[in-house]
């Protein structure tokens, strides 16, 4: 499941997961801007991963090399700003309230056409 994220919300700076899932909490905290960690889950790896986010990535545990990115994004203002920037363009790119309107507007065509036939 996807979640569309980039509408127009109020920043509360906390991150937190609408619903009981990675994949939400992983699209909020790039909404709001937060470097994120993600454990390379089944349904992250086919859907989240080809879209190019910049993330610290895990195969089910911490590395000393985790650890060694996780201080150098929070050390570096630099590397931190172009992750979570890049990030926040990629995440608008791919599940913005555009994208969804025009993913639901070809599928009512789609169905109009398919009903209008038969």
């Amino acid at each position: 499941m996807l979640l569309f994220l980039w509408g127009k919300r109020p920043p509360t700076g906390k991150v937190y997961a609408r619903r009981r899932s990675s994949l939400s909490a992983s699209l909020e905290a790039i909404y709001y801007r937060k470097p994120v960690i993600v454990d390379r889950y089944s349904i992250y790896i086919v859907d989240i991963e080809p879209k190019g986010f910049d993330v610290i990535a895990i195969e089910g545990f911490v590395t000393n090399e985790t650890i060694e990115r996780v201080f150098e994004v929070l050390n570096n203002d630099q590397r931190r700003e172009e992750m979570v920037e890049g990030n926040y363009q990629v995440g608008n790119r791919h599940f913005s309230y555009e994208v969804l309107e025009r993913l639901l507007l070809h599928l009512i065509n789609v169905l109009e056409i398919q009903y209008a036939v038969g």
